[in-house]
Protein backbone atom coordinates (compact mmCIF):
# COMPACT_ATOMS: atom_id res chain seq x y z
CA UNK A 1 0.00 0.00 0.00
CA UNK A 2 1.09 3.25 -0.87
CA UNK A 3 2.18 6.11 1.38
CA UNK A 4 -1.15 8.56 0.19
CA UNK A 5 -2.97 5.79 0.65
CA UNK A 6 -2.06 5.12 4.09
CA UNK A 7 -2.49 8.55 4.94
CA UNK A 8 -5.52 8.45 3.41
CA UNK A 9 -7.05 5.47 5.82
CA UNK A 10 -5.34 6.89 8.57
CA UNK A 11 -7.25 10.46 7.97
CA UNK A 12 -10.15 9.14 7.38
CA UNK A 13 -10.97 6.08 9.69
CA UNK A 14 -9.47 9.01 12.59
CA UNK A 15 -12.17 11.38 11.80
CA UNK A 16 -14.41 8.50 11.61
CA UNK A 17 -13.71 7.56 15.10
CA UNK A 18 -13.83 11.29 16.21
CA UNK A 19 -17.35 11.87 14.75
CA UNK A 20 -18.81 10.06 17.60
CA UNK A 21 -17.19 12.13 19.92
CA UNK A 22 -18.15 15.46 18.12
CA UNK A 23 -20.26 15.58 15.05
CA UNK A 24 -18.48 18.09 13.78
CA UNK A 25 -15.42 16.00 13.04
CA UNK A 26 -18.22 14.25 10.38
CA UNK A 27 -18.75 17.37 8.61
CA UNK A 28 -14.86 17.40 8.32
CA UNK A 29 -14.27 13.91 7.31
CA UNK A 30 -17.19 14.27 4.71
CA UNK A 31 -15.47 17.48 2.96
CA UNK A 32 -11.76 15.32 3.23
CA UNK A 33 -13.24 12.31 1.68
CA UNK A 34 -15.36 14.25 -0.94
CA UNK A 35 -12.27 16.02 -2.28
CA UNK A 36 -10.08 12.76 -2.20
CA UNK A 37 -12.52 10.03 -3.40
CA UNK A 38 -10.28 6.94 -3.52
CA UNK A 39 -11.85 5.35 -6.30
CA UNK A 40 -10.46 8.91 -8.52
CA UNK A 41 -7.11 8.51 -7.39
CA UNK A 42 -4.59 6.02 -8.56
CA UNK A 43 -3.48 5.18 -4.66
CA UNK A 44 -7.15 4.21 -4.65
CA UNK A 45 -6.30 0.60 -5.99
CA UNK A 46 -4.23 -0.06 -2.83
CA UNK A 47 -7.17 0.41 -0.89
CA UNK A 48 -10.46 -2.14 -0.38
CA UNK A 49 -14.01 -1.02 -1.69
CA UNK A 50 -15.83 0.23 1.13
CA UNK A 51 -19.38 -1.53 0.41
CA UNK A 52 -21.42 0.99 2.20
CA UNK A 53 -19.51 3.70 0.38
CA UNK A 54 -17.29 6.38 1.50
CA UNK A 55 -19.05 9.03 1.56
CA UNK A 56 -22.26 7.37 2.34
CA UNK A 57 -20.80 6.15 5.63
CA UNK A 58 -19.35 9.23 6.96
CA UNK A 59 -22.68 10.70 6.19
CA UNK A 60 -24.44 7.73 8.53
CA UNK A 61 -22.06 8.52 11.08
CA UNK A 62 -22.40 11.98 11.50
CA UNK A 63 -26.45 11.88 11.22
CA UNK A 64 -26.19 8.97 14.61
CA UNK A 65 -23.70 11.29 16.09
CA UNK A 66 -25.96 14.44 16.09
CA UNK A 67 -28.84 12.67 17.11
CA UNK A 68 -26.77 11.40 20.74
CA UNK A 69 -24.59 14.31 20.72
CA UNK A 70 -27.71 17.04 20.10
CA UNK A 71 -28.64 18.51 23.25
CA UNK A 72 -25.09 18.57 23.88
CA UNK A 73 -24.59 21.38 21.06
CA UNK A 74 -23.87 25.31 21.64
CA UNK A 75 -27.48 26.79 21.36
CA UNK A 76 -28.98 28.75 18.90
CA UNK A 77 -30.94 31.14 19.18
CA UNK A 78 -34.06 30.15 16.58
CA UNK A 79 -31.59 28.87 13.85
CA UNK A 80 -32.61 29.66 10.37
CA UNK A 81 -33.66 26.94 8.20
CA UNK A 82 -35.87 28.53 5.41
CA UNK A 83 -33.56 27.91 2.73
CA UNK A 84 -34.01 24.23 3.34
CA UNK A 85 -37.91 24.65 2.72
CA UNK A 86 -36.42 25.43 -0.94
CA UNK A 87 -34.55 22.70 -1.64
CA UNK A 88 -36.64 20.43 -0.08
CA UNK A 89 -39.40 21.93 -2.67
CA UNK A 90 -36.74 21.54 -5.59
CA UNK A 91 -36.57 17.69 -4.31
CA UNK A 92 -40.23 17.09 -4.20
CA UNK A 93 -40.06 18.87 -7.74
CA UNK A 94 -37.78 16.08 -8.88
CA UNK A 95 -39.70 13.63 -7.77
CA UNK A 96 -42.60 14.44 -9.50
CA UNK A 97 -41.15 15.40 -13.00
CA UNK A 98 -39.35 11.87 -12.94
CA UNK A 99 -42.93 10.04 -12.21
CA UNK A 100 -45.05 12.37 -14.55
CA UNK A 101 -42.69 13.64 -17.78
CA UNK A 102 -39.25 12.37 -17.34
CA UNK A 103 -37.82 11.19 -20.63
CA UNK A 104 -35.61 8.62 -18.89
CA UNK A 105 -37.49 8.29 -16.01
CA UNK A 106 -34.34 5.94 -14.00
CA UNK A 107 -32.10 8.33 -14.80
CA UNK A 108 -34.07 11.22 -13.70
CA UNK A 109 -34.91 9.29 -10.51
CA UNK A 110 -30.70 9.05 -9.91
CA UNK A 111 -30.32 12.86 -10.11
CA UNK A 112 -33.33 13.01 -7.86
CA UNK A 113 -31.77 11.07 -5.36
CA UNK A 114 -28.59 12.88 -5.41
CA UNK A 115 -30.33 16.16 -4.59
CA UNK A 116 -31.95 14.50 -1.92
CA UNK A 117 -28.87 13.53 -0.22
CA UNK A 118 -27.48 16.85 -0.86
CA UNK A 119 -30.75 17.89 0.92
CA UNK A 120 -29.76 16.10 4.13
CA UNK A 121 -26.32 17.06 4.02
CA UNK A 122 -27.04 20.49 3.53
CA UNK A 123 -29.55 20.19 6.80
CA UNK A 124 -27.07 18.66 8.81
CA UNK A 125 -24.26 21.02 8.05
CA UNK A 126 -26.26 23.46 8.90
CA UNK A 127 -27.22 21.48 12.26
CA UNK A 128 -23.76 20.53 13.93
CA UNK A 129 -21.44 23.80 12.41
CA UNK A 130 -22.25 26.54 15.03
CA UNK A 131 -19.03 27.13 16.35
CA UNK A 132 -16.74 30.31 14.49
CA UNK A 133 -13.75 27.99 15.24
CA UNK A 134 -14.97 24.99 13.92
CA UNK A 135 -16.43 26.57 11.21
CA UNK A 136 -12.92 28.21 10.25
CA UNK A 137 -11.87 24.26 10.62
CA UNK A 138 -14.10 23.13 8.52
CA UNK A 139 -12.36 25.59 5.40
CA UNK A 140 -9.17 24.85 6.72
CA UNK A 141 -9.86 21.30 5.58
CA UNK A 142 -11.13 22.71 2.00
CA UNK A 143 -8.13 25.14 1.73
CA UNK A 144 -5.44 21.47 2.54
CA UNK A 145 -7.13 19.69 0.33
CA UNK A 146 -7.21 22.29 -2.73
CA UNK A 147 -3.42 22.80 -1.83
CA UNK A 148 -3.31 18.79 -2.47
CA UNK A 149 -5.13 18.96 -5.82
CA UNK A 150 -2.72 21.71 -7.10
CA UNK A 151 0.20 19.54 -6.39
CA UNK A 152 -1.38 16.65 -8.35
CA UNK A 153 -1.79 19.38 -11.36
CA UNK A 154 1.63 20.65 -11.20
CA UNK A 155 2.97 16.81 -10.97
CA UNK A 156 0.66 15.22 -13.34
CA UNK A 157 -1.51 18.10 -15.40
CA UNK A 158 -1.45 19.03 -19.10
CA UNK A 159 -3.18 21.21 -21.29
CA UNK A 160 -7.10 20.10 -20.70
CA UNK A 161 -6.18 17.26 -18.61
CA UNK A 162 -5.38 18.46 -14.50
CA UNK A 163 -5.05 14.90 -13.40
CA UNK A 164 -7.61 14.63 -11.15
CA UNK A 165 -11.92 13.92 -11.08
CA UNK A 166 -14.16 14.37 -7.85
CA UNK A 167 -17.63 13.28 -7.24
CA UNK A 168 -19.78 14.94 -9.47
CA UNK A 169 -17.10 16.91 -11.13
CA UNK A 170 -15.20 14.54 -13.03
CA UNK A 171 -13.93 16.71 -16.06
CA UNK A 172 -11.49 19.50 -16.00
CA UNK A 173 -14.58 22.63 -16.41
CA UNK A 174 -16.56 21.30 -13.08
CA UNK A 175 -13.11 20.57 -10.88
CA UNK A 176 -11.56 24.15 -12.28
CA UNK A 177 -14.88 25.65 -11.33
CA UNK A 178 -15.08 24.19 -7.53
CA UNK A 179 -11.33 25.83 -7.41
CA UNK A 180 -12.51 29.27 -8.31
CA UNK A 181 -15.13 29.15 -5.72
CA UNK A 182 -12.66 28.01 -2.78
CA UNK A 183 -10.49 31.17 -3.65
CA UNK A 184 -12.08 33.40 -2.02
CA UNK A 185 -11.85 31.83 0.89
CA UNK A 186 -8.29 31.26 0.70
CA UNK A 187 -7.62 35.09 0.38
CA UNK A 188 -9.90 36.18 3.18
CA UNK A 189 -7.67 33.21 5.29
CA UNK A 190 -4.25 34.84 4.58
CA UNK A 191 -5.91 38.62 5.30
CA UNK A 192 -7.37 37.19 8.80
CA UNK A 193 -5.01 34.55 9.86
CA UNK A 194 -2.99 35.66 12.92
CA UNK A 195 -0.73 31.77 12.64
CA UNK A 196 2.38 33.07 9.74
CA UNK A 197 2.89 29.33 8.94
CA UNK A 198 -1.12 28.96 8.23
CA UNK A 199 -0.82 31.93 6.15
CA UNK A 200 1.93 31.21 4.26
CA UNK A 201 0.29 27.73 3.37
CA UNK A 202 -2.68 29.51 2.36
CA UNK A 203 -0.48 32.36 -0.07
CA UNK A 204 1.26 29.47 -1.47
CA UNK A 205 -1.53 27.40 -2.84
CA UNK A 206 -1.92 30.38 -5.13
CA UNK A 207 0.09 29.75 -7.49
CA UNK A 208 -0.75 25.84 -7.70
CA UNK A 209 -3.89 26.92 -8.05
CA UNK A 210 -3.52 29.22 -10.35
CA UNK A 211 -1.72 26.82 -12.60
CA UNK A 212 -4.50 24.19 -12.47
CA UNK A 213 -6.75 26.84 -13.74
CA UNK A 214 -4.65 27.29 -16.27
CA UNK A 215 -4.42 23.28 -17.24
CA UNK A 216 -7.78 22.79 -17.06
CA UNK A 217 -8.52 25.87 -19.81
CA UNK A 218 -12.02 26.58 -18.93
CA UNK A 219 -13.41 29.57 -20.16
CA UNK A 220 -16.88 29.05 -17.65
CA UNK A 221 -13.86 29.40 -14.75
CA UNK A 222 -12.01 31.77 -16.24
CA UNK A 223 -14.90 33.86 -16.27
CA UNK A 224 -15.86 32.35 -12.52
CA UNK A 225 -12.04 33.94 -11.54
CA UNK A 226 -12.62 37.53 -13.28
CA UNK A 227 -16.28 37.89 -11.48
CA UNK A 228 -14.95 36.99 -8.13
CA UNK A 229 -11.84 39.51 -8.47
CA UNK A 230 -14.37 42.24 -9.44
CA UNK A 231 -17.18 41.78 -7.32
CA UNK A 232 -14.42 41.47 -4.12
CA UNK A 233 -13.41 45.25 -4.80
CA UNK A 234 -16.87 46.01 -3.78
CA UNK A 235 -18.06 43.75 -1.81
CA UNK A 236 -14.72 44.01 0.71
CA UNK A 237 -15.36 46.79 3.23
CA UNK A 238 -13.06 49.05 4.93
CA UNK A 239 -9.08 49.06 4.86
CA UNK A 240 -9.39 45.20 4.01
CA UNK A 241 -10.17 46.67 0.61
CA UNK A 242 -7.06 48.15 0.37
CA UNK A 243 -5.15 44.93 0.96
CA UNK A 244 -7.70 43.00 -1.23
CA UNK A 245 -7.08 45.35 -4.19
CA UNK A 246 -3.07 44.58 -3.56
CA UNK A 247 -3.63 41.11 -3.31
CA UNK A 248 -5.72 41.27 -7.29
CA UNK A 249 -2.92 43.28 -8.44
CA UNK A 250 -0.50 40.86 -7.44
CA UNK A 251 -2.13 37.84 -7.84
CA UNK A 252 -2.99 39.09 -11.78
CA UNK A 253 0.51 39.14 -12.51
CA UNK A 254 1.03 36.00 -11.19
CA UNK A 255 -1.70 34.30 -13.23
CA UNK A 256 -0.18 36.11 -16.42
CA UNK A 257 3.31 34.88 -15.86
CA UNK A 258 1.77 31.35 -15.04
CA UNK A 259 -0.05 31.37 -18.27
CA UNK A 260 0.62 29.21 -21.55
CA UNK A 261 -0.27 29.50 -25.01
CA UNK A 262 -2.89 27.08 -25.14
CA UNK A 263 -4.95 28.92 -22.65
CA UNK A 264 -4.16 32.41 -24.36
CA UNK A 265 -5.36 31.53 -27.61
CA UNK A 266 -8.52 29.49 -26.16
CA UNK A 267 -9.77 32.36 -23.65
CA UNK A 268 -9.54 35.18 -26.41
CA UNK A 269 -10.47 32.38 -29.86
CA UNK A 270 -7.63 34.45 -31.98
CA UNK A 271 -5.80 31.69 -33.52
CA UNK A 272 -8.25 28.92 -31.74
CA UNK A 273 -11.61 28.15 -31.70
CA UNK A 274 -12.89 24.59 -30.87
CA UNK A 275 -16.62 25.21 -31.96
CA UNK A 276 -17.74 25.24 -28.42
CA UNK A 277 -18.54 29.09 -27.64
CA UNK A 278 -20.40 28.90 -30.98
CA UNK A 279 -22.02 25.29 -30.62
CA UNK A 280 -23.15 26.87 -27.08
CA UNK A 281 -25.81 29.25 -28.97
CA UNK A 282 -27.43 26.42 -31.00
CA UNK A 283 -27.82 24.58 -27.73
CA UNK A 284 -29.53 27.42 -25.75
CA UNK A 285 -31.97 27.75 -28.68
CA UNK A 286 -32.65 24.59 -29.04
CA UNK A 287 -33.14 24.30 -25.04
CA UNK A 288 -35.68 27.40 -25.09
CA UNK A 289 -37.34 24.99 -27.77
CA UNK A 290 -37.53 21.99 -25.85
CA UNK A 291 -38.77 23.83 -22.90
CA UNK A 292 -41.31 25.27 -24.75
CA UNK A 293 -42.73 21.62 -25.80
CA UNK A 294 -41.95 20.33 -22.13
CA UNK A 295 -42.46 22.91 -19.80
CA UNK A 296 -42.48 20.76 -16.59
CA UNK A 297 -39.25 19.81 -17.69
CA UNK A 298 -37.53 16.50 -19.37
CA UNK A 299 -36.39 15.08 -16.19
CA UNK A 300 -32.67 13.92 -15.41
CA UNK A 301 -30.71 12.82 -18.40
CA UNK A 302 -33.52 13.42 -20.93
CA UNK A 303 -31.76 16.99 -22.63
CA UNK A 304 -29.28 14.78 -24.20
CA UNK A 305 -31.63 12.32 -25.04
CA UNK A 306 -33.54 15.06 -27.02
CA UNK A 307 -30.98 17.25 -28.09
CA UNK A 308 -30.95 15.72 -31.29
CA UNK A 309 -34.28 16.62 -32.44
CA UNK A 310 -34.10 20.15 -31.02
CA UNK A 311 -30.45 21.03 -32.22
CA UNK A 312 -30.04 20.28 -35.90
CA UNK A 313 -26.57 22.20 -35.89
CA UNK A 314 -25.31 19.00 -34.18
CA UNK A 315 -24.22 15.55 -34.96
CA UNK A 316 -24.21 14.21 -31.46
CA UNK A 317 -25.58 14.29 -28.06
CA UNK A 318 -25.52 17.33 -26.07
CA UNK A 319 -25.76 19.02 -22.49
CA UNK A 320 -26.79 22.10 -22.02
CA UNK A 321 -24.09 24.29 -20.77
CA UNK A 322 -25.59 26.18 -18.64
CA UNK A 323 -26.54 25.36 -14.75
CA UNK A 324 -29.80 27.80 -15.30
CA UNK A 325 -30.59 26.13 -18.65
CA UNK A 326 -30.07 23.19 -17.22
CA UNK A 327 -32.80 23.29 -14.52
CA UNK A 328 -35.13 25.18 -16.61
CA UNK A 329 -34.86 22.14 -18.92
CA UNK A 330 -34.34 19.40 -16.57
CA UNK A 331 -37.24 20.42 -14.31
CA UNK A 332 -39.13 23.07 -15.69
CA UNK A 333 -40.61 25.89 -14.93
CA UNK A 334 -41.40 25.46 -11.21
CA UNK A 335 -37.86 24.20 -11.27
CA UNK A 336 -35.94 26.74 -12.14
CA UNK A 337 -38.44 29.52 -9.76
CA UNK A 338 -37.62 27.04 -6.75
CA UNK A 339 -33.56 26.94 -7.64
CA UNK A 340 -34.01 31.01 -8.02
CA UNK A 341 -35.77 31.57 -4.87
CA UNK A 342 -33.03 29.49 -2.98
CA UNK A 343 -30.45 31.49 -4.74
CA UNK A 344 -31.79 34.70 -4.06
CA UNK A 345 -32.76 33.78 -0.55
CA UNK A 346 -29.26 32.90 0.43
CA UNK A 347 -27.51 35.99 -1.18
CA UNK A 348 -30.89 38.04 1.03
CA UNK A 349 -29.40 36.41 4.04
CA UNK A 350 -25.94 37.18 3.43
CA UNK A 351 -26.88 41.14 2.59
CA UNK A 352 -28.68 41.18 6.00
CA UNK A 353 -26.05 39.58 8.22
CA UNK A 354 -23.39 42.13 6.91
CA UNK A 355 -25.87 44.94 7.65
CA UNK A 356 -26.22 43.74 11.33
CA UNK A 357 -22.25 43.69 11.26
CA UNK A 358 -22.14 47.39 10.46
CA UNK A 359 -23.56 48.11 13.34
CA UNK A 360 -21.12 45.89 15.94
CA UNK A 361 -17.16 46.13 14.80
CA UNK A 362 -17.08 42.84 17.18
CA UNK A 363 -18.95 41.18 14.01
CA UNK A 364 -16.08 42.28 11.51
CA UNK A 365 -15.24 38.49 11.47
CA UNK A 366 -18.36 37.30 10.53
CA UNK A 367 -18.46 39.95 7.43
CA UNK A 368 -15.85 38.69 6.03
CA UNK A 369 -16.34 34.94 6.60
CA UNK A 370 -19.75 36.06 4.55
CA UNK A 371 -17.94 37.70 2.15
CA UNK A 372 -16.16 34.96 1.16
CA UNK A 373 -18.62 32.68 1.00
CA UNK A 374 -21.01 35.84 -1.50
CA UNK A 375 -18.08 35.89 -3.88
CA UNK A 376 -17.37 32.12 -3.88
CA UNK A 377 -21.36 31.67 -5.09
CA UNK A 378 -20.94 34.30 -7.02
CA UNK A 379 -18.12 32.39 -8.82
CA UNK A 380 -19.49 29.36 -9.42
CA UNK A 381 -22.66 30.85 -10.16
CA UNK A 382 -20.51 32.88 -13.11
CA UNK A 383 -18.95 29.47 -14.33
CA UNK A 384 -22.34 28.29 -14.51
CA UNK A 385 -22.97 30.34 -17.32
CA UNK A 386 -20.91 28.39 -19.62
CA UNK A 387 -21.42 25.11 -17.60
CA UNK A 388 -23.48 23.09 -16.08
CA UNK A 389 -23.22 22.97 -12.31
CA UNK A 390 -26.77 22.74 -11.37
CA UNK A 391 -25.82 19.32 -9.26
CA UNK A 392 -22.70 20.88 -8.02
CA UNK A 393 -22.62 20.04 -4.06
CA UNK A 394 -20.16 23.02 -3.90
CA UNK A 395 -23.29 25.17 -4.26
CA UNK A 396 -24.82 23.65 -1.78
CA UNK A 397 -21.50 23.88 1.02
CA UNK A 398 -21.30 27.49 0.15
CA UNK A 399 -25.46 27.65 0.92
CA UNK A 400 -24.66 26.39 4.01
CA UNK A 401 -21.88 28.30 4.90
CA UNK A 402 -23.87 31.39 4.61
CA UNK A 403 -26.49 30.25 6.90
CA UNK A 404 -23.65 29.03 9.94
CA UNK A 405 -22.15 32.29 10.08
CA UNK A 406 -25.94 33.78 10.09
CA UNK A 407 -27.33 31.88 12.68
CA UNK A 408 -23.73 32.10 14.93
CA UNK A 409 -24.04 35.63 14.26
CA UNK A 410 -27.68 35.65 15.57
CA UNK A 411 -26.95 33.72 18.39
CA UNK A 412 -23.56 35.53 20.04
CA UNK A 413 -26.10 39.08 18.78
CA UNK A 414 -28.94 37.34 21.00
CA UNK A 415 -26.28 36.63 23.99
CA UNK A 416 -24.74 39.95 24.04
CA UNK A 417 -28.43 41.78 24.20
CA UNK A 418 -29.60 40.04 26.76
CA UNK A 419 -26.41 41.04 28.34
CA UNK A 420 -27.00 44.32 27.95
CA UNK A 421 -30.60 44.19 28.40
CA UNK A 422 -31.31 41.58 30.77
CA UNK A 423 -34.99 42.57 31.00
CA UNK A 424 -34.92 41.57 27.28
CA UNK A 425 -34.00 38.14 28.30
CA UNK A 426 -37.43 36.01 27.44
CA UNK A 427 -37.07 33.08 25.92
CA UNK A 428 -37.97 33.42 21.96
CA UNK A 429 -40.17 30.10 21.84
CA UNK A 430 -42.37 31.53 24.86
CA UNK A 431 -45.88 32.36 23.64
CA UNK A 432 -47.06 35.63 24.14
CA UNK A 433 -49.96 35.11 25.77
CA UNK A 434 -51.83 37.53 27.48
CA UNK A 435 -52.71 36.99 31.16
CA UNK A 436 -54.86 38.41 34.20
CA UNK A 437 -53.12 40.60 36.29
CA UNK A 438 -52.57 38.80 39.92
CA UNK A 439 -54.37 41.10 42.51
CA UNK A 440 -52.94 41.23 46.42
CA UNK A 441 -55.38 41.80 48.73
Amino acid sequence: MSVTAILFCLIYFTGLIMTFRKPVYGVFTYIFEWHNHPPYFWWGDDIPDNPLGWSFTVAIATLLSWLIHRGKQNPLEKPDLRPAIWVTLMVLNMYFVSYMHAIIPEASYSKAFEIFKVLINFVLMISIVRDYEDYRKMVWVMIVCLGYWGWIAYNEGSNRDIGMIAPNATEENAVSAHVVAVMPFIGMYILTTKNRWAKLFAALTIPFLFNLIILANSRASFLGLLVVGVFSIFLVKGRARYAVIAGLVIGGFLFTQLTNEQFTERQTMETYDDGSATSRLHIWGGAYRMWKDHPYGVGGGGFAELSLDYIPEIDDDKTQHNTFVAVLTDWGFIGIILYLGFLGHIFYLSFKSKRLSKKMPAFQKYSLEMTAAQLGLLGICAAGIFHSRQYAEIVFWLSSFVMMIYNMQKAEYERLKKETHPEAAVPATEPEIALPSPVIR
